[in-house]
């Protein structure tokens, strides 16, 4: 399958998932998205912010994750180095992860 076909094709299963309710997201990575907490404490519109770059962060962590291994290994495995070496290359929505 082309790069395209595959990204449309998780684009597809993505928006299925939404409008059945699906893809909500958990608090576990909250703290790392909200900026330090403010004295009057945050609005609801700072959550829901942070909750969507979760879900694109997770989004295009499993595409890169799911690609074709035999085309994408080494590109993979350079992120997956770089990260460990302290620069964070990993892609922050599913665009990014397509480009």
């Amino acid at each position: 399958m082309s790069c395209q076909e595959y990204f449309e094709q998780i684009r597809n299963i993505v928006e299925v998932i939404k409008h059945l309710g699906g893809l909500k997201c958990d608090d576990m990575h909250l703290a790392d998205e909200l900026l330090p907490r403010p004295v009057q404490g945050y609005t609801e519109n700072q959550y829901k912010q942070a909750q969507v770059r979760i879900l694109n962060k997770t989004l295009a962590y499993g595409i890169l994750l799911r690609s074709d291994q035999g085309r994408y290994e080494k590109l993979i495995e350079e992120v997956e180095n770089a990260f460990l070496k302290g620069n964070n290359d990993y892609p922050t929505n599913p665009i990014e992860a397509y480009n």
